[in-house]
């Protein structure tokens, strides 16, 4: 069974972004979860654990758009 990128489906890797992503065909788009702002958020609790009231902690993932997706926008 042939499955070709993007045209029957797109294709999104999650994980560290660190290039290698670019060298596959075609070249995958991946979402980079961010892990030293979420390891810098988690020492941050850590070290201020004498304050008590609950936090939500957020961090902001980057998205690396490649060639493993569909383009929805200029697709007819």
């Amino acid at each position: 069974m042939d499955v070709t990128l993007p045209q029957a489906m797109s294709f999104v890797s999650i994980g560290r972004s660190n290039g290698d992503e670019a060298y596959f065909a075609p070249p995958i788009t991946t979402v980079d979860p961010n892990p030293q702002e979420e390891m810098r958020m988690a020492f941050d609790q850590v070290l201020d654990f004498a304050s008590s009231k609950p936090r939500t902690l957020l961090s902001t993932p980057s998205l690396v758009v490649r060639e493993s997706v569909i383009d929805l926008v200029h697709t007819q």
